[in-house]
């Protein structure tokens, strides 16, 4: 079962506290307009219809920029949501307007149980104003009911004096600790709240043995664009009043969700092309699973106390693993020229049940235009970071003769491009065993030496310039030259290219290699 997730901002910025270290107060916008929504609660439950994500359910946050349940649509918001499929709904409040929780923990038993309320504790607020026993009182009414919740803070200075209490109240009322969130500065988010030295800050927070701080301190300020993103094809961020819909916080909406309520939603992943510094909410995006190369614990994970089942089963069942991008199958990567593009597909088809087989949407051509288009390619393709396998080569377009000159790539300068290309293929896939292919022979006789031509003598040349880089460097070598000595004039299509049944010979001998390789 695959889910998908979409965090929802709702565009209220009115609270009923006042915390000094609140988002809104940095940002200066306590009085901004209650949200207008363009469409009903009914209409915006169908625009989450998950068939509408490619999805079988939807995993959906609520945030309000002030108090969530400061704007009065939200419950009948939600219950028209739950009523889509198996949707989960998580609704971010600080635990204090009862009547919006009491009215959604009465719903029918199938739709609260996939409800979880994540509580932000503001202690010393609530504290001010006399709220922390209506606080207790509301999310014990929670969990005695079918739904789910969560408490968490967020760790700042003001809140060193009095973490003792703040550990007592929340064992005593919700039989935990709180998780612990990193309190980050709203005008510049590249440092905390407050000037407090990090190391006694991660001593603090640590008192709490809460896995979302330990995950939020290990991603603060991790640069993460070496890796393929898939938000905008597994989760995005909304305005619940606008249904304007952009991949992330980092860029402009790019779509309407409210536009035509039929329409599928566009999938296009980030891939490397993230304007963020840093992941700020990787304890959500990463979490679930965006970014399948970085193994962080899932969300419920992050958010859950097991010891006082917080989550219950039908939270934990449904968002307690990560999205399904794709399996864990070994994967190899195919690089080369055309006769790349003759039997890569045969080697896909013949690796199906116990490989993942990837390949650039074009023809690799000479040896610099491969070492150049790696960049593109690995920046726009999903390609794993772990790749296991990269079957490659250029030659064909490197010893080509033009008008009787001498080969398009001087062999100097085509020994510089393959140790080139095999350290960036190293870098950028550094578990990756790189195999070389030899290039493939030619029908010397069909060309046209005055004009274009390839020589057999030039390919022997440059191959074994190429085996010694590779073999040096630690790579691997497969002969594909050798199949010289196996082939008649009759198998190839013309002088380079060979007929199908050929590049189905050559896929079977790939495959086997990548086999023996993988079973070694």
């Amino acid at each position: 079962m695959n889910y998908k997730l979409i965090d929802c901002y709702v565009p209220n910025s009115h609270c009923n506290l006042r915390c000094e270290y609140c988002y809104v107060i940095q940002d200066g916008d306590r009085d901004s307009a209650r949200p207008a929504f363009r469409r009903t609660p009914e209409e915006i439950g169908h625009a989450f219809n998950p068939s509408r994500w490619s999805a079988d359910y939807l995993f959906v946050n609520f945030c309000g920029v002030g108090e969530t349940f400061l704007c009065k649509q939200i419950p009948d918001i939600v219950t028209q949501i739950l009523l889509q499929g198996k949707n989960i709904v998580l609704i971010t409040n600080n635990g204090t307007i009862t009547p919006s929780i009491e009215k959604l923990i009465n719903l029918p038993d199938d739709l609260a149980s996939r409800l979880i309320f994540g509580v932000s504790l503001h202690y010393k607020e609530l504290k001010k104003r006399n709220l922390l026993k209506v606080f207790a009182e509301n999310v014990k009414k929670i969990a005695a009911s079918k739904a789910s919740f969560h408490v968490s803070f967020n760790l700042y200075e003001g809140y060193m004096d009095c973490l003792d209490e703040i550990k007592n109240y929340c064992l005593e009322n919700f039989g935990a600790l709180p998780q612990v969130a990193v309190m980050r500065d709203q005008r510049n988010s590249m440092k905390l709240y407050d000037p407090i030295d990090m190391e006694e800050y991660k001593k603090r927070g640590a008192e709490f043995h809460s896995p979302r701080f330990e995950i939020e301190c290990e991603n603060f300020l991790v640069n993460r664009r070496k890796y393929f993103c898939h938000a905008g094809e597994t989760s995005w961020f909304l305005d619940l009043a606008t249904g304007n819909l952009a991949r992330c916080y980092c860029e402009r909406p790019y779509f309407n969700a409210y536009d035509d309520l039929n329409q599928k939603i566009p999938l296009i992943p980030m891939g490397r092309n993230c304007g963020a510094v840093y992941c700020i909410n990787a304890s959500y995006f990463v979490a679930c699973g965006n970014i399948p190369e970085i193994n962080y614990p899932s969300y419920t994970q992050l958010r859950d106390r097991p010891e006082a089942n917080w989550h219950k089963k039908t939270i934990k069942d449904a968002i307690g693993k990560r999205f399904t991008i794709r399996d864990n199958k070994p994967s190899v990567l195919l690089l080369g020229d055309s006769i790349s593009l003759g039997y890569r597909e045969f080697v896909k088809e013949n690796l199906r049940d116990v490989m993942n087989v990837y390949y650039p949407p074009e023809n690799g051509r000479m040896a610099v235009y491969t070492l150049r288009s790696l960049y593109e390619w690995w920046r726009d393709n999903d390609w794993p970071s772990d790749m296991n396998f990269i079957y490659w080569n250029n030659g064909l377009w490197d010893v080509v003769r033009i008008f009787g000159d001498e080969p398009q790539t001087s062999l100097p300068e085509y020994e510089k491009t393959i140790l080139r290309t095999f350290n960036r293929l190293k870098y950028l896939f550094p578990k990756a065993q790189i195999i070389f292919a030899t290039t493939t022979p030619v029908l010397e006789e069909l060309f046209d030496k005055k004009i274009f031509y390839r020589s057999n003598a030039d390919i022997e040349f440059y191959n074994e310039a190429a085996k010694k880089i590779i073999l040096s460097n630690g790579g691997t070598i497969h002969d594909l030259y050798s199949i010289k000595n196996l082939l008649s004039p009759q198998a190839y299509q013309d002088s380079t290219h060979f007929r199908p049944q050929v590049y189905q010979f050559i896929a079977k001998n790939i495959s086997d290699l990548l086999l023996h390789l993988m079973n070694k």
